[in-house]
């Protein structure tokens, strides 16, 4: 039985906030959007505003948190994108979104995630883990070490990453790349899907990668290290925004940028 749910999201600094976010009755799940590195906008919303709705809604749909529906929901993001002239062959006009979600049966626990979003387990009488693996640190770490040496030498700016960024896209469901949904085929083992036992579960917490910003080439601040000290999704993300405050030129935590869209949802067990 479910005890209780916590829940927050937060924009970035950029002006729509591309997470996205199932609160059902047994399906949970946090989407993070990336729209195209050519900054693609229909209506005011952005390509990765646009596939994380189309993602959200696929699930809610079929209720189901399965390779079929994750199959759909990358499928409905390639029609919409040829239906807008997107040229999908481009690494860089792909719009694309990923995510972490569960879904709660009588006994078990269906698990499942891709790219860079996070599930976090607390098992009772045992540390707060977490058991997935981010698949983009290879690669965003490359432009953190690049976009941090650009601010050093006061030289930063978008069209200096550019090139960089636009190689990390085009490893995208590449089977030595990451997971992730942009109509291009996925290959299943970049896929984390895997049942639990939910007998002995505490707590699960799913978050997208605004909550591990403070974090990069040091776990003092990691997201398991923060959330046991406050208690609470609020109250972490608090601390989260008031260093990225004080750090405004992402030099004493690296980073992108200062701040990225932030979703969690704790689901608490009796």
């Amino acid at each position: 039985m479910i005890k209780t749910i916590e829940f927050i999201t937060d924009k970035g600094i950029s002006n729509l906030n591309e997470d996205n976010y199932i609160l059902d009755e047994n399906l949970f799940m946090v989407f993070d959007g990336a729209t195209s590195l050519t900054k693609y906008t229909k209506n005011g919303k952005t390509g990765g505003y646009i596939a994380s709705n189309i993602a959200r809604q696929t699930f809610l749909n079929s209720k189901k948190l399965n390779m079929e529906t994750l199959k759909q929901a990358n499928l409905n993001i390639k029609k919409e994108m040829l239906k807008n002239n997107i040229d999908i062959n481009k690494p860089e006009q792909r719009w694309s979104t990923i995510f972490s979600g569960i879904q709660i049966n009588e006994n078990t626990i269906t698990l499942m995630q891709i790219g860079d979003c996070s599930i976090y387990l607390k098992e009772k009488n045992k540390h707060l883990n977490r058991i997935t693996k981010d698949q983009l640190d290879p690669f965003d770490s490359k432009v953190i070490d690049l976009a941090t040496k650009l601010r050093f030498s006061q030289k930063f700016s978008r069209e200096e990453l550019l090139p960089l960024l636009i190689q990390n896209r085009a490893m995208a469901n590449k089977p030595d790349g990451y997971a992730v949904l942009n109509g291009t085929e996925i290959p299943e083992n970049l896929i984390f899907f895997k049942k639990i036992q939910k007998n002995n579960i505490e707590y699960i917490i799913l978050t997208t990668d605004g909550f591990n910003s403070l974090e990069h080439k040091s776990k003092q601040n990691s997201f398991e290290s923060l959330f046991p000290k406050y208690n609470s999704l609020s109250e972490t993300l608090k601390f989260i925004r008031d260093q990225e405050e004080k750090d405004k030129e992402c030099l004493n935590f690296p980073r992108i940028k200062q701040h990225d869209d932030a979703t969690a949802i704790l689901i608490k067990f009796e």
